[in-house]
């Protein structure tokens, strides 16, 4: 098994003065859905904890979903690799 090029990787490696990898760059592209999976956490856990009923917990589940796939619709529409704006 042949270990990729530095090149080949899906985010460039650039690093600070310290030569610790910068956060911006770590986390370029994945910020949605992070927040969405944070999200879907949550509201599950709330509504297992009872803090939360059924619907209101389904209803937060799929707005979460929601912005995953209208995310990934709207990169994959414009055709850009990584977009530098993630929200």
């Amino acid at each position: 098994m042949q270990r990729q090029s530095v090149k080949a990787r899906k985010w460039p490696r650039r690093r600070n003065q310290n030569g610790e990898l910068k956060r911006q760059d770590m986390l370029k592209g994945n910020k949605t859905y992070m927040t969405a999976a944070g999200g879907v956490l949550a509201a599950v856990g709330a509504y297992f904890s009872g803090d939360m009923e059924l619907g209101m917990m389904l209803n937060l589940v799929i707005t979460s979903l929601l912005a995953v796939f209208l995310r990934k619709g709207v990169k994959s529409d414009t055709g850009a690799e990584s977009d530098s704006s993630d929200s």
